[in-house]
Formats: C-alpha cells, structure tokens, sequence
C-alpha cells in the first residue's frame, strides 16, 4: 500500500460526505427486500390455509398434503433467499461502482449504480454462494459434539460443544476479514466469481495489518453506535407505555442511520483501500483551471548597417 490507513479513512470520509447519494443503493436494497420478505410470508400463508384447514378435516388423509404444503413452503423459501441475494448482489455491485467513480472523479450518479448493477451482480451473486458454502463448513467443529451426545457421554458433549462453538466463531470472524475485499475485487477489478475471491485473498494477505485494523474500526463504530442507542433505549424505558414507543422509533432511525449513513461510509473506506491496494490511483482534481503566462514574440531588433 502507498497510503496510510489514517489517510484512507480521511479520504474516504471526505469522499462519502461530498457523495451523500451512495446512501441509496442500500436504502434501495432494503425496501425491496423487505418488500420480498413480506410478499413471501403472505403468499406461504395462503398456501398453508387450505392444506391445515382439510388436515383438521381429517387428519390422516391430510398428512401427505401438510408434507406436500411444507415441501412447497421450502421451495418458497429457498427461492426467496437466491432473489434476496441476487437483489443484494445488484445493488452492492451498484454501491462499489459508485463509490469507484467517487474516489477517482469526485462525484458519482445514480448512472454508475445501474450500469455496475447490471454488469457485475450475476459475479458477485455466484460468489455470494460460494463464501455461503465455505462458512457452512464451520459446522464440522460441531460433529465431535454430536458424536459425544449419540454415545451418551453428556459431559465431554458439553465441552466439545462449547469448544466447537468458539472454534466455529474464529472460523467465521477469520473468514470476514480473509474474504472482506471479494466483492471489491469483482466490481472495481472487474473480475468474476471464482477470480475475485483469489485476488480478494491475495489482496489481504498482502496488506494484512491495514485490512485488520480497518476491520476493527469499522466494527467499533457499530459497537460504539449500538452502545449509544442501548444507552438511550435504556433511560426510555423509564417512561411507562410511552418509553416503549418512543424506543421503537429510535430503533428505527438507528437501523436507517446505519443502512443510509454508516454502511456507504464503510464501503467507501472498503473501496478506497482496494484501489491503493491494485495501485489505482484517484484523479487529481484541480479546483481552479492552471493558468499559463502568454509571452509575446519578441521582436528582432536589426543592427544597423555599415558600408
């Protein structure tokens, strides 16, 4: 890296502030997916009301239509959540993009969220399930566990429990940090999938202390964000019946605050690192046109003759 981490992240606050509409990838992307999310659970409804209601009718010729009811509502879920991330999958390539074109030019549009939108998200969608398949492999540090509880030799089942607990949380926090520039490699590298896993690996093995501090900034804004907010909640709750109302709308502004405000800033950090990681370097932009001095010609000036 050519820049100082504290230079990255003044940078990237200066390039966020001038560039409040990267906000709106996010904000996009949580309407639309809580708009699936709602749509999905009205529609598993309706579905289930017919095969419950002639279950009750007549319970053993309903079982194989509560088994057909809950295979469907499988098949509903699961489709579900592949068009929640293809829906994140587009707008956190849009997000990147933007913030690209901000880091380099100074300002970005919602242009630049369409096209990377459009061009990158099939990439990070497929890398989405492939990092979704390597943290699912954590659940093997449980298998000991359940072998220990099958043998009915509880105390050792505890322990390798607890054990295969924390050994699952420091596969998964490693694998954060180990994988947190993929998408960053995607989009702004212009990779696919299965490259942009590789160069984002390789990218954070090469700038190991800057990609951890980063990490542990960003993560202790959203601790010390959340403390401020459970502070705040805490001293409502003093308040009867009102307090309670007036928590659900701090919780609310919280969770808008960090979709809108927090998360492009992170994204904007994120980016600006990989670029100076890759060796791209944002324009210079100058704030006033350079002036150049015009001379005039000089003119000959002819000795005189002499015969």
């Amino acid at each position: 890296m050519t820049e100082s981490i504290e230079n990255i992240l003044k940078e990237g606050y200066r390039t966020w502030r001038k560039n409040l509409i990267l906000g709106v990838p996010f904000l996009l992307s949580s309407i639309v997916t809580l708009l699936v999310i709602f749509a999905t659970l009205l529609l598993s409804i309706l579905m289930s009301i017919p095969f419950f209601s002639q279950m009750m009718g007549n319970m053993q010729e309903g079982m194989p239509n509560m088994l057909l009811a809950f295979l469907l509502l499988v098949l509903l879920f699961t489709i579900t959540i592949f068009l929640i991330t293809l829906i994140n999958a587009f707008f956190s390539a849009g997000a990147i993009g933007m913030a690209q074109k901000a880091i380099k030019t100074g300002k970005t549009t919602l242009s630049e969220m369409i096209y990377y939108g459009k061009k990158k998200f099939l990439s990070l969608f497929f890398a989405y399930i492939i990092i979704f398949l390597i943290t699912i492999l954590g659940f093997l540090f449980f298998i000991p566990a359940v072998i220990a509880f099958l043998l009915k030799v509880i105390n050792v089942g505890i322990s390798l429990l607890v054990f295969g607990f924390a050994t699952w949380m420091l596969y998964h926090l490693a694998l954060n940090i180990i994988l947190i520039l993929v998408s960053y490699a995607i989009v702004v590298g212009d990779l696919g999938a299965i490259e942009g896993i590789k160069e984002g690996y390789r990218l954070v093995m090469k700038n190991k202390l800057s990609v951890v501090f980063l990490f542990f900034v960003t993560q202790a804004l959203l601790w010390g964000c959340g403390l401020v907010i459970s502070v705040i909640t805490s001293l409502m709750n003093v308040i009867p019946l009102l307090g309670i109302f007036i928590n659900l709308g701090i919780w609310v502004l919280y969770i808008i605050f960090i979709v809108v405000v927090i998360t492009p800033l992170f994204m904007v950090w994120w980016t600006h690192l990989y670029m100076d990681g890759t060796g791209m370097k944002p324009k210079e932009i100058p704030t006033e046109l350079p002036t150049t001095s015009v001379q005039a010609p000089e003119i000959p000036t002819h000795e005189p003759i002499y015969v």
